[in-house]
């Protein structure tokens, strides 16, 4: 009986002993963690975060550097004008079939040069708040950017417009050269009528403020909702484009169509937009 009892209790001294032991381990692994991942300054954040604001809101993006910077690939449908953005494409050769686009490609070059101008005359931002948790580097930012997103969503309106006027039904695109062409030339045209009131989407005095938070991984520091700060660079979230209710949604898309169509029939009015032939420049 004493012998089981000596055994017994040898066997509770080294499951406590382990257990001891493997207590030490663990709050040394996160005291270690810990001190690693609060050594993040704010002039790395900085850095960061000037690499993403500097590439996302430029024609000529380096998508490599966003990606290293984010800590995942990023692609350029997130940027407003980077070279893989709508308002770059242009209609590739074997869609022309010979035929000259110069009168639009000049058009959209011009528009595209004032947006760019624009976006960046618009930009501000600082970091307003710089700490770090256990696991995660947070820089709060203060952003005040072109109404990027409402220019985008009264430019896709405008367009679907000008492309039911042409005969095109918007809601069913068909893969083919002249659904292309109609496209792009709808594309060109409502951004040349946009283009007479520009300065609505110009942003005088309206800052966002925005919480971007790196995680700290195996891999590194990851920045997991940097996709809304991409949002954010185009001012979503906005006083313009106001989403937070189907109240407030109602109301957007209500003031929008009598936006539109003040534009359209201010186009008109001018000589700017023939409704016959919609798609002219």
């Amino acid at each position: 009986m004493d012998k089981k009892r000596i055994i017994i209790a040898i066997v509770v001294f080294l499951v406590l002993l382990c257990g001891v032991g493997l207590i030490f381990f663990f709050t040394q692994d996160k005291k270690e963690g810990k001190k690693e991942k609060l050594n993040v300054t704010k002039e790395e954040m900085e850095e960061k975060i000037n690499t993403i604001n500097d590439n996302m809101l430029s024609r000529d993006a380096d998508l490599d550097a966003v990606s290293k910077a984010v800590g995942y690939e990023v692609d350029g449908t997130w940027s407003f004008l980077g070279p893989d953005s709508l308002y770059e494409f242009k209609l590739p050769d074997s869609v022309k079939n010979g035929e000259n686009y110069d009168d639009y490609e000049k058009l959209q070059d011009e528009f595209l040069k004032k947006l760019d101008e624009l976006l960046n005359s618009n930009f501000q931002y600082e970091i307003i708040n710089h700490q770090t948790t256990e696991y995660s580097v947070i820089d709060t930012v203060r952003v005040k950017t072109f109404y990027g997103i409402l220019y985008s969503m009264d430019q896709n309106a405008l367009m679907n417009r000008i492309l039911i006027m042409g005969g095109y039904d918007p809601d069913k695109m068909i893969t083919n050269n002249e659904w292309q062409i109609a496209y792009y030339k709808a594309k060109i045209k409502s951004m040349q009528i946009l283009d007479q009131h520009i300065d609505f989407y110009s942003n005088d005095d309206e800052y966002i403020t925005f919480d971007i938070i790196y995680d700290m991984t195996d891999d590194g520091l990851v920045c997991y909702n940097c996709n809304d700060y991409f949002e954010i660079l185009k001012a979503y979230n906005s006083s313009k484009v106001d989403m937070s209710s189907e109240e407030s949604m109602n109301q957007f898309y209500a003031e929008q169509a009598t936006r539109i169509q003040g534009y359209l029939d201010q186009a008109i009015q001018s000589g700017m937009l023939d409704e016959k032939n919609p798609f002219d420049v």
